[in-house]
């Protein structure tokens, strides 16, 4: 095993663990975080549209966006990882999936922009809903 060949299994190895870690941790927070609306909502908990009562929720709400963001980036040093252990024939694939990995990273493609999912949501909503423009047509546009 060459020594690049190793560093790629300890890098790989810790990725994995991270990454599934950080999968549960967010999973557990979003699965927790109640329903604000739709039918799921608690009635006495429900926002009614335009949802300008969002604000006191933010927090809360998407605390289940930092785990999960730091999970892409560990699934994207995973996704290296594999592709560096793939045997010579299978490269091919291996850059595949990569590509695939950082397309899936990557939120605004129309800019080419490599922004995390969800990073514009964490940090939208809270200015947004102060501000009292819900209905902006400002808010919609890229």
């Amino acid at each position: 095993m060459s020594e690049r060949a190793g560093l790629a299994d300890r890098i790989g190895f810790w990725a994995a663990i991270l990454t599934a870690a950080l999968a549960a941790v967010s999973f557990g927070v979003a699965v927790t975080t109640p329903p604000r609306s739709g039918p799921f909502a608690a009635p006495a908990s429900a926002i009614p549209y335009p949802y300008t009562t969002a604000a006191r929720f933010v927090p809360r709400d998407f605390l289940w966006m930092y785990p999960a963001l730091l999970m892409m980036v560990a699934f994207l040093v995973l996704a290296v990882c594999v592709r560096e252990r793939a045997a010579g024939g299978r490269k091919l694939f291996g850059a595949i999936g990569s590509s695939l990995a950082v397309a899936s990273f990557s939120q605004n493609h129309a800019r080419g922009a490599a922004e995390p999912d969800y990073a514009s949501t964490v940090r939208f909503p809270t200015g947004f809903y102060e501000l009292g423009s819900a209905d902006s047509p400002v808010a919609c546009s890229g």
